[in-house]
């Protein structure tokens, strides 16, 4: 049996613009004598089946020569459209009913409904089927690896007062600590305190613990200037030694200038009993 349709929408037997090019066309096919029923090859829907009339092609008819005796029968199909859609013989489980047409399905991952004819006939409810997009892309963001810190940067300052070689990270902290080496420069003028040091964020400590004041330049005694020295036994020029004495010779020449005889006792001060600061 052969059967020629164009009236299916495009979507499994042939091209959408054959459909809409031929609409007012009807079947041709060939069927046995009196039986216009449908043959397992070709699944014609039911409804166009039922309202469909029929008569047989024979001489003078508008669709070809009459067909011979003993033969199947030439008919000509006239079928009535209904709004409803057709549904499929049950004969094939396989075949798959899709809400929207194939040509018109996009690359984005939009869920589909699908209905699926069941073993015994019927539409099996619909569920919800992701489409999957063909290339999909990586799900980590750029960057989602933290960077690696940075190294610190290598020791560069060290102490050059021989046997000590402390490490520093910057040239202030490394000339801070040789001020440690030499004779304390900053004195207390309060009576009869005797604390000295190096440091004036130090002496303005004590000032406001024990003294009850802020005020270092009212309140203290500078018994030389370390800075030149500093300079000096960075730069080789002067040994650690010889700045030492230096030192306690401008502490004397102080102490006696401001009356404070009490230090002359230990011009180096108590830094030096200690170790460096």
């Amino acid at each position: 049996m052969t059967v020629v349709s164009s009236l299916d929408p495009g979507g499994i037997f042939g091209p959408r613009t054959q459909y809409l090019s031929h609409l007012e066309q009807p079947f041709v096919g060939t069927f046995p004598p009196g039986n216009p029923e449908v043959g397992p090859s070709f699944p014609i829907p039911q409804q166009v089946l039922a309202q469909t009339t029929s008569q047989p092609i024979g001489s003078g008819a508008p669709c070809g020569n009459p067909t011979p005796p003993g033969s199947s029968s030439a008919r000509l199909l006239h079928p009535a459209y209904s709004s409803a859609p057709p549904p499929f013989l049950p004969h094939d489980p396989r075949l798959v009913m899709f809400s929207v047409l194939p040509g018109r399905v996009d690359n984005q991952p939009q869920p589909v409904s699908v209905s699926v004819i069941g073993p015994t006939g019927h539409v099996q409810s619909p569920r919800t089927t992701p489409m999957r997009r063909r290339n999909r892309l990586s799900a980590s963001p750029p960057n989602a690896y933290p960077r690696p810190s940075k190294p610190k940067p290598p020791v560069q300052w060290y102490c050059p007062v021989p046997g000590c070689g402390i490490p520093s990270g910057r040239q202030q902290e490394r000339d801070r600590h040789l001020k440690s080496h030499l004779p304390c420069s900053i004195a207390c003028s309060f009576d009869p305190c005797l604390w000295r040091g190096d440091r004036v964020d130090t002496f303005t400590k004590h000032l406001c613990d024990k003294h009850q004041t802020n005020e270092p330049d009212g309140h203290g005694y500078q018994l030389y200037d370390p800075r030149p020295l500093v300079d000096g036994i960075v730069k080789g020029l002067i040994s650690i030694e010889d700045a030492t004495q230096r030192a306690i010779e401008k502490v004397e020449e102080t102490a006696l200038r401001i009356g404070k005889l009490e230090i002359l006792d230990d011009p180096s001060g108590p830094k030096r009993k200690r170790g460096f600061r």
